[in-house]
Parts: C-alpha cells; sequence; structure tokens
C-alpha cells in the first residue's frame, strides 16, 4: 500500500530549498578559493530553476551543496524549514555509499509530503 503523501495548502509562503549567505571556500596550496560566495536563493514548491554560468562559476559546488553532498563553509541551508547546513558533516565520518544512501533516504522522506 502506497501511503497518500500529505497536502499543504499553504505551500506559496513556504521555500522548499532556502539558501541564506552560503559560502563555500576551498583551501588549494596556501590560496583559498571561493567557489559560492553570499549566495542566497529561495526555491518554492514545484517551481523549476535553472542554475547557468561559466565553467569554473561553482554550478557544481551549489548543486553538491543542494543535494546534501558536501556542506557550506559559511550561511544556512534549509530544506524543507528544516536546518540541515551541518547534515553533510554530520554523516562524514560514515562510508560514502552509507552517507550517500542515508542522506537520500532523509530527502525522499522529507521531500515526500511536497509531491
Amino acid at each position: 500500500m502506497v501511503p497518500t503523501p500529505l497536502l499543504i495548502t499553504n505551500m506559496i509562503e513556504l521555500s522548499l530549498i532556502e539558501l541564506k549567505n552560503i559560502h563555500r571556500n576551498f583551501l588549494v596550496g596556501e590560496q583559498t578559493v571561493h567557489a559560492l560566495d553570499d549566495i542566497n536563493l529561495s526555491i518554492q514548491a514545484g517551481e523549476y530553476i535553472s542554475i547557468m554560468g561559466p565553467s569554473g562559476s561553482g554550478k557544481s559546488t551549489l548543486l553538491n551543496l543542494i543535494g546534501l553532498l558536501d556542506s557550506a563553509t559559511e550561511g544556512t541551508y534549509l530544506l524543507n524549514q528544516q536546518d540541515v547546513t551541518a547534515l553533510p558533516l554530520i554523516l562524514a565520518g560514515t562510508e560514502p555509499e552509507q552517507n550517500l544512501n542515508s542522506v537520500s533516504r532523509w530527502l525522499i522522506k522529507q521531500l515526500w509530503i511536497w509531491t
């Protein structure tokens, strides 16, 4: 039996994905590379977006952050109104396959109510 998803009628005001003042820095040798610098993004349930930019502009880094495969150096990530900023760091001690499976299961559980 397939569970019936919860219907949320007031989705206009709720962001499914919200990034606030996101920064992602990488240390390359002695130099700091600012892959993402003060990113603010709000995606509503059912909204389609595209992420475009030249090579090296941070598109993959942003998608890795949104997909919980990486974490921000600074800032806040709210997924379905829950702070998941540190979730990749919490799961970092697990095997990569376990980490991906845990994140995938958590995401599916959280996003199920939005379908």
